[in-house]
């Protein structure tokens, strides 16, 4: 189990100006803040109700970039109580993304290290990839786990579906949990150059609480561990 005093006050408690950390998807990055005023209850500034906005209308919609790998949308969209109207451009990938923390019996969590190429530097992340056509999310994690490190896991678990950047992006990413894990050989495709490092689970945790991960999916699945002190 991982003692809660590994954690910083990121998790567990806000003050009034803490430092952040930034994730990372393509060649976009979010900065992360956490500020002092932590009431989840739907009131404005001034104490009234929560205003609810409404959902805008699509005028016109069409595809403006179709790959098998990416698919970029342009809808014109318009405001349903003045009218106001925009257009708006945003990724419609074909599938969904899958990733895994896969965790060892010993207390180590399995990642990938290789060139991301959209940010241009060689960075940790966890085992990802995308289903194949037919493939359940959980099948393609499995899939891609054994592909990717040579590990393959008897236990799985769902932690999360999250969208790293919903105001760009219609797609998230499937997050899951393996252990009971069994080594094996990679089958990386012809232009994949991966290494498997395996990390105590604190030292991977650390990385992500000092700012030093930037793969949204390794922060959000480790930082979920962690919390639900799911970690050996």
């Amino acid at each position: 189990m991982i003692d809660r005093s590994h954690l910083p006050e990121l998790l567990w408690n806000a003050s009034p100006l803490l430092p952040g950390i930034s994730a990372h998807y393509a060649n976009m990055s979010v900065h992360i803040f956490v500020g002092a005023d932590t009431r989840v209850c739907p009131f404005e500034r001034d104490g009234s109700p929560m205003r609810e906005p409404k959902a805008w209308k699509v005028v016109e919609s069409k595809v403006i970039i179709d790959h098998r790998f990416i698919r970029i949308r342009e809808d014109l969209l318009e405001h349903p109580d003045d009218g106001r109207r925009f257009r708006y451009f945003y990724l419609e990938s074909p599938s969904s993304a899958v990733a895994t923390v896969a965790l060892t019996d010993d207390g180590c969590v399995i990642l990938t290290r290789q060139y991301r190429h959209p940010v241009g530097r060689v960075i940790y992340d966890l085992p990802a990839g995308r289903p194949k056509e037919g493939e359940s999310p959980q099948q393609a994690a499995a899939r891609e786990l054994a592909e990717e490190t040579g590990y393959h896991a008897a236990r799985w678990r769902k932690l999360a579906y999250f969208n790293q950047f919903p105001g760009a992006m219609q797609v998230g990413t499937h997050l899951f949990l393996a252990q009971e894990l069994t080594p094996g050989m990679q089958k990386l495709d012809r232009y994949e150059d991966v290494a498997v490092v395996k990390m105590p689970f604190a030292e991977a945790l650390s990385l992500v609480t000092h700012g030093e991960v930037i793969d949204g999916a390794m922060m959000v699945g480790l930082l979920l561990v962690a919390q639900e002190g799911l970690a050996p």
